[in-house]
């Protein structure tokens, strides 16, 4: 009710320090730009603060900060695996090269085995 009733209100009866006349189309801007300033900017720093405030609050007294730390200490899918010792493309070489030479592949032994 607040926010329809307040541009009207500073319509009928505009601020004393904006000094426009009531009920003009300069009052009806000075009405949405007070309102403006006060839905938003007002409200959105304040909901900001006690958010800043009453959440990490809440969580700390509550213990949710530990059990959700807990929780993902256990989970498997969260830990982190052993790291590979190369990547990139000249690991990849270096492991193709290594597993043609333990099994070369049956066009690499044909190959060979006509030069000879």
């Amino acid at each position: 009710m607040l926010a329809v009733a307040e541009p009207i209100q500073h319509y009928a009866t505009p601020p004393p320090a904006s000094g426009v006349a009531p009920q003009t189309g300069a009052a009806a801007a000075t009405a949405m730009q007070y309102t403006l300033f006060h839905w938003t900017l007002l409200a959105a720093a304040l909901l900001l603060a006690g958010g800043l405030v009453a959440l990490p609050f809440v969580v700390v007294m509550l213990g949710l900060a530990v059990a959700v730390l807990r929780e993902m200490a256990a989970d498997p899918m969260l830990r982190a695996g052993p790291r590979p010792r190369r990547s990139g493309l000249a690991a990849a070489v270096r492991a193709a090269r290594s597993y043609e030479e333990e099994d070369p592949a049956p066009v690499t032994r044909w190959f060979h085995s006509r030069r000879r």
